[in-house]
């Protein structure tokens, strides 16, 4: 399986602040947008959420504000992949599962602080096959591990844009050497 090094040079102080700022205002909205659509199509299946236990939090009912800052935070810690040459170098496929697991730790301490101990009920995966306090799920987390490459490569279109460097292969490309048992083929 081969590696997809991904891993960029450091950025000085400014850059590096000016692209983890706009990192987690792109992937707070998007992981807001993210969330209605699934849930206007249904996830996993149409009536599974209980849309009667969302909160006044709840943004139309489809999501909520606090998923700015989480889905924010998600896409700053993938994004940091890049500049950390030890999980660079780990193979693709790793390196898609290990966003996954980062994405599910940030929705479990969020959902048990935001739903737990704050009592906001901004979301309940309790009906969910394989949850935990129903702040996580199979179901979610394997959603995350199937979003990561779209963070990675997000990511990667920013870094280009905001301060240059290595331009990005293509989405389907990022999904594609999941896929393919040699990537540059």
């Amino acid at each position: 399986m081969k590696t997809r090094h991904r891993h960029h040079e450091p950025l000085g102080a400014m850059n590096t602040v000016k692209h983890h700022l706009v990192i987690l205002a792109v992937m707070g909205m998007l992981f807001m947008v993210c969330e209605v659509i699934i849930r206007v199509i249904g996830y996993p299946a149409p009536g599974r959420i209980d849309m009667t236990v969302m909160s006044f939090w709840a943004f139309c009912g489809y999501t909520s504000l606090w998923m700015f800052p989480v889905g924010g935070v998600c896409g700053l810690l993938i994004g940091l992949m890049n500049e950390k040459i030890l999980a660079a170098k780990l193979p693709y496929r790793l390196q898609v599962l290990l966003g996954g697991v980062i994405i599910t730790a940030i929705e479990l301490v969020s959902g048990l602080v935001l739903n737990v101990w704050l009592d906001l009920g901004i979301w309940d995966y309790s009906t969910f096959p394989l949850n935990f306090m129903g702040q996580i799920c199979l179901p979610a987390s394997l959603l995350w591990v199937a979003m990561t490459p779209l963070a990675m490569w997000i990511d990667d279109v920013l870094r280009f844009y905001l301060i240059g460097g290595h331009k990005p292969e293509t989405l389907w490309k990022y999904y594609r050497d999941l896929f393919c048992h040699n990537p540059d083929a």
